[in-house]
């Protein structure tokens, strides 16, 4: 194992400030890295296309800086120019900040693109080494809507392909994944599953029984995938045999979906029980799981949901709250239904009223339920058991 000083850097398409999940996973290793002295870390931002950025260079915390690349968006032949100003601040940087004698490590969050190419051959070049974390929510990302660029990489860039070329670690969130690149050999060192990260002390709260009223509470983006009008045609069928049962619904989504969700909760005999809260910051989020009872953690079937073990869930089931969720992708490898979590099909009414109802009649269990699952998310999850494997990581790449 290496005594070398690590001098690394988190190359990312999302700001420092953002609270997406991609986000949140590299913050997490941050700030579980920032207490070894004998690493020097600092977050190099690319923006997305289309945005008007400046350079800047702010600090996250006393050791921790974030340097931003400036990217202007011209119309037309204009970009071209742009592009390459774009790329020599990106290896000015890297060639800036390379440090000899030290192990110099360049952290990707995503697959090599048409915006990180040419940056990370030039890191090769320049002597770091390179570790990608391929998150199972990259084909959800925000650059890959776009139906040509994802053309471009797919077929154009072929990534995977690259990835052989170009990584010295590559880092998966999923066996799924595992077995994608490592070509299911288990013993290649190469590929290593980490999962997806909580921070545990955020929900160190006081856990109790159930509140009066009994709060049952879903956050996402409201897509039809979801189905939540299941979610409320399931609540309608027990709410009258439990009038002390509350349902609220967070977040945003596409304005023409949530205008029906909106209209169906009007039209519920039991819509004064059904409140839609609009978006709610994450601080907001952690504030209200803490007074509610249930949590219905489904959040659509793209591929970044069917694949591994979603981060909003492992989040929510260190709440020690109840959680019900879908049984499917790799949740049933960490959970089991009725011991820490109800399983429940978002495609079926019924099934959904069923779990809700089996929480609701056994209020103990329930409780026991939750900590179940709050233990899973602590053994598997939390960033102090995932950084610390992260580190070894970054000592033998």
């Amino acid at each position: 194992m290496s005594n070398q000083h690590i001098n690394l850097i988190f190359l990312s398409n999302i700001s420092y400030s953002s609270e997406i999940a991609v986000a949140r996973r590299i913050h997490h290793f941050i700030e579980y890295l920032s207490k070894y002295p004998d690493i020097h870390i600092q977050w190099l931002y690319l923006p997305p296309q289309r945005q008007r950025i400046s350079a800047a260079r702010k600090r996250i915390n006393q050791r921790i800086f974030s340097q931003t690349i400036e990217r202007n968006h011209l119309p037309g032949y204009g970009n071209i120019f742009k592009f390459f100003k774009y790329y020599f601040q990106g290896v000015r940087f890297l060639k800036s900040n390379y440090l000899p004698g030290q192990k110099n490590i360049l952290y990707i969050h995503r697959y090599p693109d048409h915006e990180n190419l040419f940056l990370i051959l030039s890191a090769k070049l320049i002597g770091y080494k390179i570790i990608f974390d391929i998150d199972d929510n990259f084909y959800a990302d925000i650059d890959f809507q776009n139906s040509f660029f994802n053309a471009t990489n797919q077929f154009v860039l072929r990534p995977q392909k690259w990835l052989q070329h170009l990584a010295n670690h590559i880092i998966v969130s999923s066996t799924s994944f595992f077995k994608k690149f490592s070509g299911q050999n288990l013993k290649n060192q190469k590929v290593t599953v980490l999962p997806v990260t909580i921070q545990a002390d955020k929900f160190q709260w006081q856990l109790h029984g159930f509140y009066e009223p009994v709060k049952i509470f879903y956050n996402g983006n409201f897509l039809e995938s979801d189905r939540i009008e299941n979610l409320i045609n399931a609540f309608e069928q027990i709410a009258g045999r439990y009038p002390e049962s509350m349902l609220y619904l967070s977040g945003m989504g596409v304005s023409k979906r949530i205008d029906w969700i909106k209209s169906h909760i009007n039209d519920s005999p039991f819509h004064r029980r059904i409140q839609y809260l609009g978006y709610l910051t994450e601080n907001s989020i952690y504030q209200f799981l803490k007074s509610c009872d249930m949590i219905y953690a489904v959040q659509g079937n793209y591929s970044g949901n069917t694949i591994g073990f979603p981060a909003k869930l492992a989040e929510y089931l260190a709440t020690g709250k109840s959680v019900l969720a879908p049984r499917s992708a790799e949740i049933p490898k960490y959970l089991a239904d009725k011991k820490n979590v109800i399983f429940v099909n978002p495609g079926n009414i019924d099934s959904i009223s069923a779990g809700i109802e089996y929480l609701l009649k056994n209020r103990d269990l329930a409780v026991k339920i939750g900590l179940a699952g709050q233990r899973v998310a602590l053994q598997n999850f939390d960033i102090q058991v995932v950084g610390q494997k992260f580190y070894k990581i970054l000592q033998i790449v």
